[in-house]
Parts: C-alpha cells; sequence; structure tokens
C-alpha cells in the first residue's frame, strides 16, 4: 500500500526492460556491423560493458559524495537513452558506421548501468526495519520482470525486420528501450519528494 515503493519499483522494471533488452541483444547488433566471427563478436560486445563499470563507479562515486541520488539516476538514464538513439542513427544504413555506433551503444550502457548504484540507496531513505527488507523485495522482484519484457519486446518488434542493406533492423526495439530507460530517469525525479510518514515499520505480527 505505500505509493514509494510502487514508484521505485516501476522505475526499477523501466531501468532493467533497458538494460536486459539491449544486454540480451547486443551480439545480435554487433553482428550487424559486417562480418565478423563469433570470437570477434564477444570481444567487441565487451567493450560496452568497459564503459558501463567505469560509468558505475564514477557516478556512484558522486552520488556519495554528494549525498544525492535522484539526479544521480535521472541523468545517467538520460544519457543511456541519447546514446540509444545515437546507436540508432549511426547503425543505419544512410550510415552505417560501426565503430560510432559501438560508440553510441557504449555510452547508453555507461549510462543505463551506472542508474544501479545510486537507485538502491534510495530504498533505505524511504524505509527502515521490517519495511526496508520487505520492500525492498518486492521492488526487487517487480523490477526483475523487466528483464523478461525488455528482450521479448525487442524480439517481437524485430522479428523478421532487416533495412536496405539486409542487416537485422533493431531500429524499433532500440527506439523502444531508449523510451522506457528516459522514462525511468523522469520517474525518478519524484522521488525527490520525501513523504512525511515515511519512513515506516511493518508490524511484526
Amino acid at each position: 500500500k505505500n505509493p514509494i515503493v510502487w514508484l521505485l519499483a516501476t522505475v526499477y522494471f523501466l531501468l532493467v526492460m533497458s538494460m536486459y533488452g539491449v544486454a540480451l541483444w547486443l551480439p545480435q547488433i554487433v553482428k550487424g556491423f559486417g562480418h565478423l566471427s563469433d570470437f570477434q563478436v564477444g570481444l567487441i560486445t565487451a567493450i560496452p560493458y568497459a564503459c558501463a563499470a567505469v560509468g558505475m563507479i564514477f557516478v556512484g562515486r558522486s552520488s556519495d559524495r554528494l549525498n544525492e541520488r535522484s539526479f544521480h539516476i535521472a541523468i545517467p538514464a538520460f544519457i543511456g537513452g541519447s546514446g540509444l538513439l545515437s546507436a540508432i542513427y549511426f547503425y543505419s544504413p544512410a550510415v552505417h558506421s560501426p565503430v560510432l555506433a559501438l560508440a553510441a551503444l557504449s555510452v547508453a550502457a555507461m549510462g543505463m548501468w551506472a542508474t544501479l548504484g545510486p537507485f538502491w540507496a534510495l530504498p533505505p531513505a524511504f524505509l527502515s526495519g521490517t519495511a526496508a527488507a520487505g520492500g525492498i523485495a518486492l521492488i526487487n522482484s517487480v523490477g526483475n520482470l523487466g528483464g523478461f519484457a525488455g528482450p521479448y519486446l525487442v524480439g517481437r518488434i524485430n522479428a523478421g525486420r532487416f533495412d536496405s542493406a539486409h542487416h537485422p533492423d533493431f531500429s524499433a526495439g532500440l527506439l523502444l528501450l531508449a523510451t522506457t530507460v528516459v522514462l525511468g530517469g523522469i520517474l525518478a525525479l519524484f522521488t525527490r519528494r520525501r513523504p512525511a510518514y515515511l519512513p515506516v515499520e511493518l508490524p511484526t505480527r
């Protein structure tokens, strides 16, 4: 019944939806860059995650230093959405620049994964005691459903879609993921207004 728990669950659902949507389809996207072996695809696919690790450390430290969470979720989420939109442009047949498309995907990964640290610092700011345990469990359970929704919807949208160069067309799927991560960032800004009745304790019986 706690609205902040459902707000956080929704934010996490949208963030996870975009992250898993990218993660599970990234090898196929990279495969569309050109004639690459599976080994080369694996190596190239690792680059966005290396950038994501750097982003997580940088944003996490900044969030702790400033003791601020909402903007440290929203801004990286907006960067992630911008990176996905840029990837659509550079991946298109009119441009088809694998290097720039990979750079855009790396920026997207850096932004999306950087939201995780500040996000998980939020629930304890609103909930305490047994409410924190139950609330975090519910947020995690509902949010991780996005791990199914993202890859599934991208697969459904992109099924049988090819561009004029006969590469798999991921533009519609990436546009969906860009929309979800930006919407998650927008909703994260609403956590700045802390309700007066929180944190709360759930009854022990």
